[in-house]
């Protein structure tokens, strides 16, 4: 059975987030999207090397996009920093189709998810402060993440997962800091 834990709130422009390896395909990965999918990989478009991240619109369809993660082979270890940097590909294309909010497949937990989330929001990262943004330019960036996992898991999955996000917005805080100009901090 799969279980849903939703990590945030947001205005509901989601983006399906379905991994895949060179042998295997979700169980979320059904109908037209298993049929892009086939047809990406046969064009040569879309390699399911460990990081590769390809997106499309749906407009018809219950989401707004839908993305493909690649882990490369089965069997083969997980290298979180190729994830972490999908995870930053993925931040710089889901703020472009202003999406604001992600539903991750855990493909059986074999992942490291924490590493994805750690990428967008670092990905994510952007110093405006003290420029002047129109709201039709205001930057998009994901609120909401909704994990798809095995009940069993679930719980320690999204707290691995809030754990990375909160060290990731830390760590923005500190570029926010090292980013402003010297006289908004005094040393004492």
């Amino acid at each position: 059975t799969k279980n849903r834990k939703q990590l945030g709130t947001a205005r509901g422009v989601a983006c399906l987030v379905v991994t895949v390896t060179n042998d295997a395909v979700s169980a979320l990965c059904a109908g037209s999207i298993a049929d892009t999918l086939k047809r990406l990989k046969t064009d040569g478009v879309f390699a399911s090397k460990q990081g590769a991240w390809f997106s499309y619109l749906t407009p018809e369809g219950p989401y707004r996009a839908v993305a493909f993660h690649g882990l490369g082979d089965v069997g083969t270890p997980v290298n979180a920093v190729a994830i972490r940097r999908g995870g930053g590909t993925a931040a710089a294309e889901l703020s472009k189709l202003r999406i604001d909010s992600l539903i991750l497949d855990m493909a059986g937990d074999a992942w490291p998810v924490d590493a994805f989330l750690e990428g967008v929001v670092l990905g994510q990262y952007r110093f405006d402060l003290h420029k002047t943004v129109a709201p039709d330019d205001e930057p998009v960036a994901v609120q909401d993440v909704t994990l798809v996992s095995n009940a069993k898991t679930i719980s320690a999955v999204s707290d691995r997962c809030r754990d990375a996000v909160q060290i990731c917005e830390y760590a923005n805080w500190a570029r926010d800091l090292a980013n402003e100009s010297p006289n908004h901090m005094t040393p004492s």
